[in-house]
């Protein structure tokens, strides 16, 4: 018996585009991650007044009771593609409007 299988039409370099209007898909998805997940967006926006938010909200999902080191698709917390920046304006953004 065949399986069907599908084409997508994406570009074989997808991955280092622009992703979702974020520098990356390596970006967009630890944002979407954070941010959509109730508990996890909680913990995420009480780090937004720190001065590395990201850098230091991994250190604590890593240590936690969590153990959160990638997200649910597999990103790495750590992955050299990640722009820290966007991901601290996220999260300080996010964090401004539950005020």
């Amino acid at each position: 018996m065949d399986i069907p299988t599908t084409k997508t039409n994406l570009p074989s370099d997808w991955r280092v585009q622009e992703f979702n209007g974020w520098k990356n898909f390596e970006t967009w998805n630890v944002v979407l991650w954070l941010m959509n997940d109730f508990p996890l967006y909680c913990i995420t926006t009480a780090f937004a007044k720190y001065t590395e938010p990201f850098k230091s909200l991994r250190q604590e999902l890593k240590h936690s009771t969590f153990r959160y080191t990638k997200t649910d698709d597999g990103v790495s917390l750590w992955n050299r593609k990640l722009d820290i920046d966007a991901i601290n304006e996220a999260i300080r953004q996010c964090a401004s409007e539950d005020d």
